[in-house]
């Protein structure tokens, strides 16, 4: 995870995660010309990415007595 805080009040933040699931079957690109053969779809790593962008500040109240 990287976090970039671009200005007082904006900060960026961009996260990865790799995951390998033999459970999931995932269509390979290279095999797009035969889809039906038997290697075109199976496990696979998969790639999940954010990219957050954040914007803070102060809220200010009056002292109540």
């Amino acid at each position: 995870m990287f976090i970039l805080k671009v200005t007082k009040y904006i900060n960026v933040s961009l996260s990865t995660s790799l995951l390998y699931d033999d459970d999931i079957n995932v269509f390979r690109s290279k095999y797009k010309d035969d889809p039906t053969n038997p290697a075109a779809i199976g496990p696979a790593i998969q790639f999940k990415q954010v990219l957050a962008i954040g914007v803070t500040g102060m809220l200010k109240t009056k002292n109540v007595k």
